[in-house]
């Protein structure tokens, strides 16, 4: 017998597109703001770039997650 483990660390996302300087995916999330509430507050990882949360659309239960390729961020001492 053959033993599987299933990873929770991971999501079912659709393909990242390129909009405006973004890139952007999303989620289904079927069960509205309820799944919402369990990933907006994650950085979600694809191809080594990270993603963010942004939006949801609750009439088509989709969630939205985007990486500004654009953006410039500075330190200060």
């Amino acid at each position: 017998m053959m033993e599987a483990r299933i990873n929770t660390d991971k999501i079912k996302i659709s393909k990242p597109v390129a909009i405006e300087g973004q890139l952007w995916f999303h989620v289904d999330v079927p069960n509205g703001w309820d799944d919402v509430k369990k990933i907006m507050t994650k950085v979600i990882e694809v191809n080594n770039i990270d993603f963010t949360y942004t939006g949801w659309n609750s009439d088509k239960n989709i969630a939205y997650f985007t990486h500004n390729t654009n953006s410039v961020g500075l330190i200060k001492n």
